[in-house]
C-alpha cells in the first residue's frame, strides 16, 4: 500500500462479503495501489453500519432517547426490515 498523499484514495462505505478476510483479500488484490489503507468490510451485523450504530450505539446511551424503534418480530429486534414490491400480498 502507499503513503498517504494527496493521490491517496480514501474509501468511504462497505464492502458487501460476509467475511473480513475476503474483503482484505479482495481490496489488497484491486486496489492497495491505491490506498493507504483498508476498511475490514464492515461484516455480519454491521453490514448496515447505519442501524448497526443505531441499535448498538444510540439506542444503548444513557443520554439519548428513543423516539420510535420498530417492533419486535416474534420477540426479536430485527436490523433488516423487508419491504414487499406494491400490490403483492402481504402475510
Amino acid at each position: 500500500m502507499k503513503a498517504i498523499n494527496d493521490s491517496t484514495v480514501h474509501l468511504v462505505g462497505s464492502v458487501p462479503l460476509d467475511k473480513s478476510a475476503d474483503d482484505f483479500d479482495m481490496c489488497a488484490r484491486e486496489i492497495a495501489h491505491l490506498v493507504a489503507a483498508l476498511p475490514d468490510g464492515e461484516p455480519n451485523d454491521r453490514k448496515l453500519w447505519v442501524i448497526y450504530q443505531a441499535l448498538h450505539v444510540f439506542y444503548c446511551h444513557p443520554q439519548l432517547d428513543t423516539v420510535r424503534r420498530p417492533a419486535p418480530i416474534d420477540g426479536r429486534h430485527n436490523m433488516i426490515h423487508e419491504y414487499p414490491p406494491r400490490g403483492s400480498p402481504v402475510e
